[in-house]
């Protein structure tokens, strides 16, 4: 990453230097620079993955928009005669995303239309509360989208295993008994519930055998 330079007689800024080294793939020797164009730097690819992320996350709604449109008015039944059904139509479609994913997006566009226009929540959290929400009052949708806006993820977890009647991660002690075993395969990296008895029945075992 070179310093600032001339475009048609403008000097290029550090910021505009940074978007063509991220698109080119360029290194950049940080220990080379200045503590404010480090900052600069960091600040800016910040920003760029809140934006980018904000793009990806209304990319979906509006996807979800567009299948809404297509079950309301049964489009695909005008697609040829190839296309049996929304199913088939989907597959046409060939997007990398399946139905119970699409639908997800319809619905949160459905519940939350109005809210995410003016302010920017993940779309993993949305997901979350939608089906928590989507039959409920304005004033319960508006209290679960504000928690999604001011939890992180985990936190907002728990509020939904609460609401639910489930025991929250923050407030289980985690019992023995409740407890299982796991191993990672680290051939494949998938992992492996272990089979034996779980520390609290072997010692109940053993305590037996005495």
């Amino acid at each position: 990453m070179t310093g600032p330079k001339r475009v048609d007689g403008v000097l290029e800024s550090p910021l505009d230097v940074l978007q063509e080294a991220v698109l080119t793939g360029a290194r950049v020797d940080m220990k080379v620079l200045g503590e404010r164009q480090r900052g600069e730097i960091v600040h800016e690819l910040m920003r760029s993955f809140a934006s980018q992320s904000y793009a990806k996350d209304i990319a979906w709604v509006k996807l979800g928009l567009l299948w809404s449109f297509v079950m309301k008015n049964r489009i695909y039944k005008f697609c040829g005669p190839h296309i049996n059904n929304a199913n088939d139509f989907l597959r046409e479609l060939d997007i990398g995303v399946g139905r119970r994913e699409i639908q997800n997006y319809a619905k949160i566009a459905r519940v939350f239309g109005s809210l995410i226009q003016t302010t920017h929540v993940p779309i993993r959290k949305l997901v979350m509360i939608a089906s928590v929400v989507e039959d409920e009052s304005e004033e319960v949708v508006h209290e679960w989208f504000d928690k999604a806006v001011a939890l992180p993820t985990g936190a907002l977890k728990d509020e939904l295993a609460e609401f639910k009647g489930q025991t929250p991660k923050d407030a289980c002690s985690h019992p023995q008994e409740f407890r299982s075993l796991w191993f990672l395969c680290e051939k494949c990296g998938a992992w492996l519930e272990c089979v034996q008895e779980s520390p609290a029945t072997l010692a109940s075992a053993e305590e037996d055998n005495f």
